[in-house]
C-alpha cells in the first residue's frame, strides 16, 4: 500500500515503474482503484516465474533451476528503456528465496540498487521481515522504514518507524499508520514543544465555584495545567465540568474528552444540578466527545485534538480521565504521552484540566497512581470523610484540599464541599477532622 501511494505521486514529472515478482498486476490495479489510487500512468513489470505457465497445476522449482539471470536481464532492460523517476519493487524477499546463496543475493541487490541510482530514479523496495534472517538490505540503502502491526482487542494497531535516512534528520519513535477507504494515512507522534506564551497567559480565570476561586487566590491561570484527583464518587468530573461551563460562559470554546463516561450521562448530571449546558453546546462553546480507547490509538486522539486547535481557538480542554487515556496509550509510558500532549496544549495557551482516580480512601499515598504530578501547575484533591451524625450514625461527606499551586499563594485549609442544586459549593473549612489525614478512620472523632 505504501508503494502504491509512492507511485501515485507524480512529482517530479516522469515515468513511474512498478516491479513485482509475486502479486498479480491486474489485482494490484484493482485494489488501487478501489482505494482511489490511480495507476493508469504507471508502467508495470511482472517478473513472476509462472506467468507464462499458468496452465500447469504444479511445478517444483529449486533455486538452482530458476531463471534468476532472466529476471535480472528483464529488469535491467526495462529500467534502461523507460528511465523512470520513481520505482517501487515488491520482490526482495522472493529474490532472496530464488538466489543460489546469500552471497549471490547480496550481489544481485547491490546491482539492482546501483542500476536504479545510475538511472536517476528514487526507489522504494519492499521486503518482508522474517525472524532469524539477517538484514542484508539495511546497509545498502539510504533509508529504512519499518511498518508493523499488532492486534489490540477489537482493532489492529499499525505503525511506521523511521530507522534510517542518510543526510537528513527525522522524528524517531513509532507513528500511527491508519488504513482506510482512501489508502494509508500517517499520523505523526505528538512531541513536546517549547511553551509559546500568549499575551495575558497568566491572567486568572474563575472556576465557576466562588469558594474555590477564593481558595486559589482568584482562580486558575490561563494556560495552566490542573489535576483533579481523588477516589471514586468525590465529584472530580463535576468539578471539572463546572470549570468548563464557566469558561464557556466567558465566550471561550471548551473541549471535554471523556474516556470513561457517556457524554449524555454528563449532560444529565449537569441538568440534575440545574446546570443546563444546551445553550453553550448549541453555540459551539462546549463540546463533549466520547473517546473509545480500544478503537483509537493515542496518536489518533492527539491528532484529533491538534486538528481541533487548527480549526478554532480553544480556551480549555478537559481529559476525563487519565486512567482511560492510558488504555489508548497501550503499552507506552503514559507520563511521556501526557507530557507531550499537555505541553503542546499549554504552548497554544490552552488551560488543561485532568482528572485521575486514586484507589486509597484513607491515607494519602500519592497524588496520582501514574506519577505525573510534576507536570501539573495545580493539584486539587477531593476526598471522602466519614462524619458523625447527631443520631449517632456516620455520614459520608466530601472534602477539598489544594495541595499545589505554582503561580500564586493559596489557602491550605481543608474545605468541605457540597454538591447540590447549582453545582459544587464550598461551605467553609471542615471542623473536627482530628487526625483524619493520618488515619482514614479517625474522621468520625
Amino acid at each position: 500500500m505504501l508503494g502504491l501511494h509512492f507511485l501515485a505521486c507524480n512529482a517530479p514529472a516522469g515515468r513511474r515503474l512498478l516491479v513485482t515478482l509475486g502479486e498479480d498486476i491486474e489485482r494490484l490495479r484493482r485494489n488501487a482503484t478501489q482505494l482511489g489510487i490511480t495507476l493508469d500512468d504507471v508502467d508495470m513489470l511482472d517478473l513472476g516465474l509462472f506467468k507464462e505457465a499458468r496452465t500447469l497445476a504444479f511445478r517444483l522449482v529449486s533455486p538452482a533451476e530458476t531463471d534468476f539471470h532472466r529476471i535480472m536481464h528483464e529488469l535491467i532492460q526495462t529500467v534502461n528503456r523507460l528511465a523512470p523517476v520513481r520505482i517501487f519493487v515488491d520482490f526482495a524477499r522472493t529474490l532472496r528465496l530464488l538466489s543460489p546463496d546469500p552471497y549471490q543475493y547480496r550481489l544481485a541487490m547491490l546491482s539492482i540498487l546501483r542500476l536504479f541510482r545510475d538511472a536517476g530514479a528514487t526507489s522504494l523496495v519492499a521486503c518482508e521481515q522474517v525472524p532469524g534472517e539477517p538484514d542484508d538490505l539495511g546497509f545498502m540503502v539510504d533509508g529504512v522504514f519499518e511498518v508493523s502491526s499488532r492486534p489490540v482487542l477489537m482493532t489492529t494497531d499499525r505503525t511506521i518507524r523511521v530507522i534510517k535516512t542518510r543526510g537528513s534528520e527525522f522524528k524517531g519513535g513509532q507513528h500511527s499508520l491508519k488504513l482506510g477507504c482512501t489508502g494509508l494515512a500517517v499520523i505523526p507522534h505528538l512531541y513536546s514543544s517549547p511553551v509559546r506564551k500568549r499575551e495575558g497567559s497568566l491572567d486568572r480565570q474563575s472556576t465557576g465555584v466562588p469558594g474555590l476561586d477564593a481558595i486559589l487566590g482568584g482562580g486558575l491561570e490561563t494556560g495552566s495545567i490542573t489535576l483533579l484527583t481523588g477516589s471514586a464518587g468525590t465529584g472530580k468530573t463535576l468539578m471539572g465540568l463546572q470549570m468548563m461551563l464557566a469558561t464557556g460562559r466567558r465566550g471561550e470554546k471548551c473541549l471535554v474528552y471523556t474516556f470513561d463516561q457517556d457524554p449524555r450521562v454528563m449532560i444529565r448530571q449537569l441538568e440534575n444540578l440545574g446546570q443546563d449546558p444546551a445553550d453553550l453546546m448549541d453555540r459551539g462553546l462546549l463540546s463533549l466527545s466520547r473517546i473509545e480507547p480500544h478503537l483509537l490509538s493515542a496518536d489518533e486522539f492527539e491528532d484529533q485534538v491538534r486538528r481541533e486547535l487548527e480549526r478554532t481557538a480553544i480556551g480549555m480542554v478537559m481529559l476525563d480521565s487519565t486512567a482511560g487515556y492510558q488504555l489508548a496509550v497501550r503499552d507506552e509510558q503514559i507520563v511521556a504521552r501526557l507530557h507531550a500532549l499537555c505541553t503542546f496544549l499549554q504552548g497554544e495557551g490552552v488551560t488543561v484540566i485532568l482528572t485521575t482516580e486514586i484507589r486509597s480512601l484513607g491515607t494519602i499515598p500519592s497524588v496520582t497512581d501514574q506519577r505525573f504530578s510534576y507536570l501539573v501547575d495545580n493539584v486539587i484533591m477531593l476526598r471522602h470523610w466519614d462524619a458523625p451524625r447527631a443520631d449517632g450514625g456516620v455520614e459520608l461527606r466530601k472534602l477539598l484540599l489544594v495541595l499545589k499551586k505554582r503561580l500564586s499563594a493559596f489557602d491550605h485549609a481543608v474545605q468541605e464541599v457540597v454538591i447540590g442544586p447549582g453545582g459544587p459549593r464550598i461551605t467553609g473549612p471542615a471542623r473536627g477532622l482530628g487526625a483524619f489525614f493520618g488515619d482514614g478512620h479517625q474522621g468520625s472523632r
